[in-house]
């Protein structure tokens, strides 16, 4: 299977997956115009750059086994292991080379995702605190002037 069947069957799996019934939904998801995606179906090389290839698996949650995409080798898609999606996460130079990867499960991304929202949280958390400990300060400056000027009143009132 040529690079074109291949990228052509993942086309075709991602709009099953998905529910796209035409190049212009895959090509909005994938933040590039339809023509990308009408060459690339086509076959022409200068659009099925590894890195092209790359932005396609990535967008659909890295389903596909990248290296089935790029030169055939394995399966269609990613690897299964204990029922966990291993994705893999590759560096590319400009030209699209990959220069190297590494793999993590959906549960570590998952992890790292909930780590930085719960630091984010923390950080958001004290901010809070800061603003209603200020608040609290700022009325009781209020209230001291308006005790001032309520007893400054009364004195006027009073001669």
């Amino acid at each position: 299977m040529n690079r074109k069947e291949r990228f052509c069957s993942a086309y075709k799996y991602v709009c099953k997956k998905f529910g796209y019934v035409n190049q212009t939904q895959v090509a909005e998801e994938m933040q590039v115009g339809r023509d990308k995606i009408s060459s690339a179906l086509a076959g022409r090389e200068q659009v099925l750059t590894d890195k092209f290839l790359q932005k396609f698996n990535s967008t659909f949650g890295c389903i596909f086994n990248l290296q089935w995409l790029i030169s055939g080798e394995g399966e269609m898609l990613a690897a299964q292991k204990n029922n966990q999606i291993i994705m893999s996460s590759h560096h590319i130079t400009q030209n699209g080379n990959i220069i190297e990867g590494n793999s993590k499960s959906i549960q570590a991304i998952m992890q790292e995702y909930i780590d930085g929202f719960q630091a984010e949280l923390r950080k958001q958390r004290e901010l809070t605190e800061r603003a209603l400990t200020e608040l609290a300060e700022q009325r009781k400056q209020t209230n001291k002037l308006l005790n001032i000027l309520e007893n400054q009143m009364l004195g006027i009132n009073n001669k």
